[in-house]
């Protein structure tokens, strides 16, 4: 039975991505289709039309066009008369050079504009059949992201972007991409309350985009089981037998009813032993594993906290009731001064009552009143409030790398391995990304720089959470429209992919996304195998989502491409008379550059991405 699942499953999975093979292939027949038929309206000589690449298989002759079937069933390709540079040209009235600027235009376009349409239909066709889209739901919150700062919590639904309705995940993503920083408008519903609230998506440097800061609500159904290299890519799920599609329904005596509850209870649980209740189709199953201690992420033993707040979270005690805000600086609690924000947070968290709070606000002392607040209160307020970080050190951890090696409060930190620090973030970025190796700190203490301190971070066994090596499935919602709404749907979703390729583009010209980002002919392969695991629907939606990014890639004005073609044809009209042969020819070796290595590019980081995905 194992074997022959195996089996099936190889020849599902190579019966997909012939699938999708077969209908990108569609695409650019499509593609090839409307220049054929505009060459034919304008009256330009075809001299072949051929389904597929490379030697021809069948051919037969009608008029001056011979239809072929090559060898290679994907795509096509057209050949008319005196179209390329270098082609036989006698000025015959049905060459392409022949006809008038406008023409060759249209016989250009048309390409474009056929792949559109196209895309425009599968799109409808996959809404007719039901796409499954992440729910726009909240799973998770970034602390100090624009969305924490909102107030917006794990668990709350998106129910309205901009003012539309019917939203999923993947529209809130494109929303906060495409507002280029500007403030988008959602209506938020939570148990209980239905409001709305502005966020203004901030500029993120790792993922090369404008976020706000959420991840998308996932269920408790195992969707992977992935190993760890220390444990030769086993994983507690592994060993215990949990399987894909297996549902978590308990851990130890507590009920797991969401995402937050399971993921709460395991990663409160390092290194130790839970049974879990398993749901696997009509049986009820327990599995007992030891979780994995993973210390994410490594550190090396300094704070930098000032008493100035970076940002306060709106809907919250702190904000709504306390009236704590964004640039405050604590100054002292009931007349007590405060120095150090470790000291406001112990005052906070001790039990006698806490009266009053007093804070710098505009080079103005402003009181703000704790009645009524027990511990318990205050210590949840201290959640909402997010500290302005300091590139000097306030504070060091005892036995941590940074005291080993003679770092002390007071310290600035001026570099890390060469490069500038500025701002805390920075420290903290480089301390995470560092993969246990020494790192150079050079600090400056008493107006002095001092040599640099070689410096190991090391994980903190005190945040250690449990892991079991799994990751579970998105929430999903299923839409699907009667014909005219998929209509509707279909436009607003072939030009909202437009605009997503145009931000791409814009973004990686402005070095504003990061070229590591962009994926190639692997990467569509795997997302065609994992679309086409979801369903027809969802692989004819990622179909037409493939058809208009190559339709706008195509109209780049890059030579080769019809964008490159088109530009020759505004030049030709502007000087009126032809870009001459050399020009040209040169352009297109340039243009081969450009496009080879893009191709070179896109093709190293899917490697890459498939080396990471399997030394996980």
């Amino acid at each position: 039975m194992g074997i022959a699942s195996a089996l099936m499953s190889v020849l599902t999975s190579g019966f997909y991505i012939f699938l999708v093979a077969f209908v990108i292939g569609v695409i650019i027949f499509v593609h090839e289709l409307g220049h054929f038929l505009a060459a034919k309206r304008v009256g330009v000589r075809v001299d072949a039309f051929s389904l597929g690449f490379g030697p021809v298989l069948l051919g037969y002759k009608k008029g001056e066009t011979e239809y072929r079937l090559s060898l290679v069933p994907i795509g096509g390709y057209v050949k008319m008369a005196g179209e390329h540079v270098g082609d036989s040209k006698d000025g015959l009235p049905d060459e392409f050079q022949s006809r008038t600027v406008g023409e060759r235009a249209f016989i250009v376009v048309a390409g474009v504009a056929l792949h559109i349409v196209f895309a425009f239909l599968v799109f409808i066709a996959a809404f007719r059949i039901g796409v499954p889209f992440p729910a726009a739901e909240v799973g998770a919150v970034e602390v100090g992201s624009p969305a924490w700062v909102a107030g917006i919590q794990a668990g709350d639904e998106i129910v309205k972007i901009n003012g539309k309705s019917d939203v999923d995940y993947e529209e809130l993503f494109c929303a906060s991409a495409l507002s280029n920083g500007y403030s988008i408008r959602l209506r938020v519903k939570r148990p209980g309350e239905d409001f709305a609230v502005t966020v203004k998506p901030k500029y993120d440097d790792v993922m090369g985009t404008f976020r706000i800061g959420v991840r998308p609500q996932r269920t408790t159904t195992v969707e992977k089981i992935y190993g760890y290299k220390e444990e030769s890519n086993s994983s507690p799920a592994a060993r215990a037998g949990i399987q894909v599609g297996d549902v978590i329904t308990g851990v130890n005596d507590v009920k797991i009813h969401s995402w937050q509850d399971l993921s709460r209870e395991l990663r409160s649980r390092p290194g130790e032993k839970v049974t879990l209740t398993i749901r696997r189709g009509q049986k009820t199953l327990k599995k007992e594993l030891v979780t994995k201690s993973i210390c994410r992420p490594r550190i090396i033993g300094i704070v930098g906290e000032t008493e100035t707040l970076d940002a306060v979270r709106k809907r919250t005690l702190a904000y709504d009731k306390v009236g704590f805000r964004s640039g405050d600086r604590v100054l002292a609690v009931d007349g007590t001064p405060i120095r150090r924000w470790r000291e406001f947070a112990d005052r906070m968290a001790a039990e006698a009552p806490v009266k009053t709070v007093t804070v710098d606000r505009g080079g103005k002392d402003v009181s703000l009143s704790l009645e009524g607040l027990d511990r318990r209160s205050r210590v949840r307020m201290l959640r909402d409030l997010l500290v302005k970080g300091s590139t000097t050190v306030t504070a060091v951890k005892k036995g941590f790398p940074a005291e080993e090696a003679g770092i002390r409060p007071g310290d600035t930190i001026v570099s890390i391995d060469g490069q500038k620090i500025e701002k805390w973030a920075q420290i903290r970025q480089a301390v995470a990304e560092n993969d246990g190796e020494e790192m150079a700190v050079v600090v400056e203490r008493d107006g002095k720089v001092l040599p640099p301190f070689k410096i190991v971070p090391r994980e903190d066994p005190e945040n250690a959470q449990g892991y079991i090596g799994i990751v579970t499935d998105e929430k999903r919602v299923i839409k699907k429209y009667g014909l005219w709404e998929s209509c509707v749907v279909g436009c607003r979703k072939a030009i909202t992919n437009m605009k997503r390729v145009y931000l791409t583009l814009t973004g990686l010209l402005t070095k504003k996304v990061a070229i590591r980002n962009i994926g190639g002919i692997i990467l569509i392969a795997q997302a065609s195998y994992y679309s086409a695991l979801q369903g027809m629907g969802k692989l004819l939606y990622f179909v037409a989502v493939i058809a208009v990014n190559l339709a706008v890639v195509n109209m780049l004005p890059i030579p080769l491409l019809d964008g490159g073609l088109l530009l020759f044809l505004v030049i030709e009209k502007i000087k009126g008379g032809p870009v001459s042969e050399g020009a040209q020819r040169v352009a297109q070796y340039v243009g081969l550059a450009v496009l080879l290595t893009l191709m070179v590019v896109v093709c190293k980081n899917d490697i890459v991405r498939l080396i990471q995905m399997y030394s996980s």
